[in-house]
């Protein structure tokens, strides 16, 4: 019996040839989910959004009031993002007065302008989004911010004091009916949450190459990339700036 099951040198080889076959074809079945996934890593490398703060225009509504939320995000990681990522907000029930066999979760997606694969290092970007919240009952929801891929998988981001999240509870919100709507309606108020502070730029100045493209035009270019930072003309000259 044992002779049977005996694994010889040469099956154990085939084995882990075939191991490494079928590793390759899944890894290679999913990048675009693997890529995701390593959008924020352990080792600090990447594309790292970093929440800083989340103004948000209301702490209280109906179904159908407008709901505006502007969030600053720092990338503190060392590159783009790999894909274009997408911005979602989703309300979660907290408590309610009632159990009533109604909806207990709503999501709102957009997408970041400028998109997330232009969001250089130490980058700082302000998202906005309008939105109306949906018709739900009554009662306390919480707020969750944070990114999706392509296939709506979250990717992590640094939420407070730079915790690795995949999503981010960025506080709550009341939502009334009935007799409540009047006075909800003297007392509500808009309100901000702070998440961390920016991570200074001790990124070196960059190195400038100048090209004169005759009748006193000379266009300026960082030497390191191919990026314009300044255009001359004559006595005029226009700084070009990253987009914020």
């Amino acid at each position: 019996m044992n002779s049977l099951n005996r694994t010889t040198p040469e099956k154990t080889i085939k084995n882990h040839i075939i191991g490494i076959i079928l590793s390759v074809l899944i890894i290679g079945s999913c990048p675009n989910s693997l890529k995701a996934m390593n959008q924020v890593g352990e080792n600090g490398h990447g594309f790292k959004p970093m929440l800083l703060k989340v103004d948000v225009s209301t702490n209280m509504g109906v179904g159908g009031d407008e709901m505006v939320v502007t969030a600053s995000w720092q990338n503190v990681g060392d590159k783009v993002a790999d894909i274009p990522l997408q911005c979602f907000m989703e309300m979660e029930l907290g408590h309610q007065r009632s159990t009533e066999l109604t909806e207990k979760f709503n999501r709102f997606i957009w997408n970041p302008m400028p998109g997330t694969s232009h969001w250089n290092p130490k980058d700082i970007h302000t998202v906005a989004y309008r939105m109306n919240l949906p018709s739900m009952w009554g009662g306390t929801y919480k707020l969750f911010l944070g990114f999706y891929d392509e296939n709506h998988v979250p990717v992590n981001v640094l939420g407070t004091d730079k915790k690795l999240e995949n999503r981010i509870k960025i506080g709550e919100i009341d939502l009334g009916w009935g007799w409540g709507i009047a006075l909800m309606e003297l007392i509500k108020k808009s309100w901000s949450q702070e998440f961390n502070q920016p991570e200074k730029n001790d990124s070196p100045t960059p190195k400038i190459s100048k090209i004169d493209l005759g009748r006193d035009i000379i266009v300026s270019f960082d030497a390191d990339l191919p990026k314009i930072v300044n255009i001359k003309e004559q006595e005029n000259s226009y700084a070009i700036k990253p987009l914020q």
